[in-house]
This record gives C-alpha cells, structure tokens and sequence, in this order.
C-alpha cells in the first residue's frame, strides 16, 4: 500500500486506516487490557470494529511495523500543520 499522509519512522509507520483492516482493529479493540488502558469498552464483534473505522477514519491513524500492513495500534486526534514564520 503506497500512502501520501503517512510519517515513517525506522520501526513504525503511522497512516490513515485502510479498507479491510477491521480484524486487525477487532484484535486490538477486543483485548480487555488495552480498552482498559483506553478508557473504552471492548469490541464484542467485528461490526464495532467496521462501525469505528466509518467514525473515525478522519481522525484516527492507524500504526503498523514496517515491512507489515498489520494493524498493531492507533492514536486518535486532528493533526493540524502550520508552517511557522522564520525567526
């Protein structure tokens, strides 16, 4: 998969949500330790995972290992960029 808006780091790649990633996302958001930590309850089908996905693909990113388009995290949030004056 080739994104445009994606930050790459040696390890990680941060980037929006792709079609298809619903399971990768229920595996994660079904794990009562991590909804904990969340602050959320668990996804208890892989419909919650579709319906999070439709509300959240704007503001949500999606965070994989490099060289797998495997979901391993998110991080929710609006990413605004400015370029500030030169000082």
């Amino acid at each position: 998969m080739i994104f445009s808006d994606c930050i790459v780091t040696e390890r990680l790649i941060l980037r929006r949500f792709a079609e298809g990633e619903e399971q990768d996302i229920f595996a994660l958001m079904s794990d009562p330790y991590i909804c904990e930590m969340a602050g959320i309850k668990t996804f208890k089908s892989i419909d919650s995972a579709r319906e999070f996905v439709q509300a959240w693909k704007r503001d949500a990113y999606a965070i994989t290992e490099r060289g797998s388009d495997t979901v391993i995290g998110l991080i929710q949030g609006r990413a605004e960029v400015r370029i500030l004056p030169q000082v």
